[in-house]
């Protein structure tokens, strides 16, 4: 059954990605110097990995599957990626999230949303996340602020901030 979940979530994040023909690298290297280069890889958390990361991010992951970034110049790293594919009420969302070397949220990009428009957050709300850190409150209604209307595209989001400064952590 989890093998099946998995292969689902890691299709549905494909699909996700053909659906709203987004470069994914476009998004990343904005926030680091120019020359940079990304470098993709995915792969499937072990049990233990899975676990480590849940409870560092204190936050549920709903599959193992991570698509994972690295920026480099030349042999220097600058920061790292990962998309996450979330179910936010019924419906999917694709967010990734730009990571410095010092484990630091650079930026939030929304890459896919299926769910209302009025529920996708705005650009000003994404940016409180910017230099927060897995240790900072990123916790919906707590440190960071819930969105009127939105409160569980606000939770999901901060969830999984948490869950990507975690996976960074374990990766890097």
């Amino acid at each position: 059954m989890l093998k099946k979940l998995c292969l689902w979530f890691l299709m549905s994040a494909v699909s996700l990605q053909a659906k709203s023909g987004v470069d994914v690298a476009k998004l990343i290297l904005p926030s680091f110097s120019k020359g940079a280069v990304v470098s993709k890889q995915q792969f499937a958390l072990k049990p233990k990995e899975l676990k480590k990361v849940q409870q560092s991010a204190k936050a549920k992951i709903d599959t193992n599957v991570i698509r994972f970034y690295t920026v480099k110049k030349g042999k220097d790293i600058e920061g790292y990626a990962v998309l996450l594919l979330q179910v936010v009420r019924t419906k999917k969302a694709a967010v990734l999230y730009v990571i410095s070397p010092q484990e630091s949220i650079k930026s939030i990009e929304i890459v896919a949303f299926m769910e209302p428009q009025e529920y996708k957050p705005k650009q000003a709300w994404k940016n409180t996340f910017k230099g927060k850190r897995i240790s900072d409150n990123l916790f919906a209604g707590k440190g960071i602020a819930t969105i009127s209307g939105a409160t569980m595209s606000a939770r999901a989001i901060a969830d999984a901030s948490r869950i990507a400064l975690a996976i960074v952590h374990l990766y890097k």
